[in-house]
């Protein structure tokens, strides 16, 4: 499960931009998840369902020890639950990325397959794999839970070569066969190509038949989890789909790592994390899954949001040095949580150059912080120790914390994994950092807005796309509040016919001078389409 969700929210901040180079930062500010997260929990979600309705079923009482996956109407009543499901978190989350075709299925009130090919089909696929018995099984079970949208052989030949590959994870194949297993009749093109092969050569679009097979390759030619994820997203393109599959199929083969699950679950709200519980929770009564237990998970980071009880928490950080000329040895910092002013501060005070305080007063938002520090305080791995101010360059610190009826607690010590239980303080760090990131330092100097401007006597021009691989087109805009990211409606070839386009970028020019294109034969932007209408089209991301 969560090789897909990190994997989505990973390659999400990528999509539709030139590749990176491997090196990039994995999770950053421009993260979130999208529809592949959603899709992935609606078909475990599903599956779920479906085997508790089908153990309830009278005839199940009579058969000692059956699966519900022996039922002969399993299939069947996974079908229609695969659909409720997916409409049920497809319209609780309608601006995760869906594409046109797929968000007019959501909304249906009778949702019909729609004979689609693209790479939705692979990406939400993955859970199948983790009840499947057998090679025929997880096949059967990957065909029913795509064709209710996904029907051309295509998308459910994406979908079961997928759920095929993670299988053979769970069931302990090496890696290195996969290149000569049933898995590769699926491609045989791709038999004998590499990862470091691909080039612009190898045509890839948003279709199975063009998506997989490099999630494949990038698997197949990774040595760890993390290393896959960085193969499929330096391919650029889909990149959130098509990390999302590779990630779904390198989680049965490798480790990983927990602090990617952790800075995953920073980007979840708790509908999800309860999906996400719940799922973990079933698998435990499969032995043969029992390698994939996240249950070394802070118990707070996974459980539903509860009021805290916390109304103060002080930490205090201390860096003693050695100095002849100053009184003060000793640079100070501290974060404060107060629960009374709906306040976050934090100060810096060094003697040389003063003290620098950040305060962060806010309506809402708090629970989230005081949450993760409850948690931390609750948990078992702290070792106090004195502090030691001839003790220099080294971090220590004292932590007090008042509860709301009345207790204190007091910590100190010093800074590090060695002292401060591990992960509980990962998981508070990253959500002080996901809390500052939203609210950022300071919107005066944000260059795009001062940018987007027109000059009198300049020409808008703005450059769209109509796939995620195709080239950028340029058309002339009047429409200022047109901005990157908008979907418009411009008119193409010699019949003006109306496209939907994606805004990539905007310059300006000044009539009559250099511009890259001809201004004078350049089209103009019909209108920018508002959110209702979005769903009558078929967007460039679908």
């Amino acid at each position: 499960m969560y090789g897909a969700i990190i994997g989505d929210i990973v390659g999400s901040q990528f999509e539709g931009r030139p590749a990176p180079s491997k090196g990039f930062e994995f999770f950053t500010p421009r993260c979130r998840f999208t529809d592949d997260t959603l899709m992935t929990l609606a078909i475990a979600d599903a599956i779920m369902q479906s085997w508790q309705f089908v153990s309830q079923l009278p005839s199940m009482e009579t058969t000692e020890n059956a699966s519900p996956l022996d039922h002969p109407a399993f299939h069947e009543i996974l079908a229609q639950y695969t659909i409720s499901c997916m409409q049920k978190l497809g319209r609780a989350y309608p601006d995760r990325g869906f594409g046109g075709s797929f968000i007019q299925w959501i909304f249906s009130d009778e949702p019909k397959p729609y004979n689609s090919f693209g790479n939705g089909a692979a990406m939400r696929v993955s859970p199948v794999a983790y009840i499947a018995r057998s090679e025929t099984e997880v096949l059967a079970l990957a065909k029913t839970v795509t064709e209710v949208t996904h029907n051309h052989p295509e998308g459910i030949k994406g979908a079961q070569a997928t759920a095929l590959a993670i299988w053979y994870g769970l069931e302990d194949y090496l890696q290195s066969e996969l290149r000569h297993s049933k898995l590769m009749d699926f491609y045989p093109d791709f038999q004998d190509v590499y990862f470091i092969d691909i080039d612009d050569s190898f045509p890839r679009d948003t279709s199975c038949q063009r998506t997989v097979p490099y999630a494949l390759l990038a698997f197949l030619d990774s040595d760890d989890f993390e290393g896959t994820i960085r193969n499929a997203i330096s391919l650029g393109g889909d990149t959130d789909t098509l990390a999302a599959i590779t990630g779904s199929i390198a989680e049965a083969y490798f480790p990983v790592p927990p602090e990617s699950i952790l800075s995953a679950n920073n980007y979840l709200d708790q509908t999800i994390i309860d999906i996400i519980t719940r799922w973990h929770d079933f698998l435990k009564t499969f032995p043969n899954r029992a390698n994939f237990d996240y249950s070394w998970i802070p118990a707070h980071i996974m459980s539903p949001m509860q009021a805290h009880n916390l109304q103060h928490f002080h930490l205090e950080l201390r860096f003693y040095y050695p100095s002849k000329t100053e009184k003060q040895t000793y640079i100070a910092e501290t974060l404060t949580l107060n629960d009374d002013e709906n306040e976050l501060s934090f100060t810096f005070n060094k003697p040389a150059l003063g003290e620098i305080q950040h305060n962060y007063r806010v309506n809402k938002g708090l629970d989230s912080l005081f949450k993760t520090a409850s948690g931390l305080l609750k948990s078992e791995g702290w070792v106090d120790t004195p502090i030691n101010s001839d003790d220099y360059f080294r971090r220590f610190f004292k932590l007090t914390a008042k509860t709301k009826d009345g207790k204190t607690i007091h910590r100190q010590g010093i800074l590090n994994r060695a002292h401060v239980p591990e992960w509980s303080w990962r998981t508070f760090a990253s959500s002080i950092s996901k809390f500052i990131s939203n609210f950022g330092i300071t919107s005066i100097f944000w260059e795009d807005a001062f940018l987007s401007a027109k000059k009198p006597g300049e020409l808008m021009v703005c450059n769209v796309r109509f796939n995620n691989y195709g080239k950028n087109y340029q058309y002339l805009c009047d429409d200022e509040s047109i901005s990157p990211g908008d979907y418009v409606l411009v008119p193409v070839g010699f019949t003006q016919v109306e496209k939907v386009a994606l805004v990539e970028s905007i310059r300006f020019y000044k009539a009559g001078s250099y511009a890259p294109y001809p201004l004078d034969r350049t089209k103009k932007i019909l209108r920018k389409l508002n959110d209702s209408e979005l769903i009558q089209y078929d967007l460039p991301d679908d």
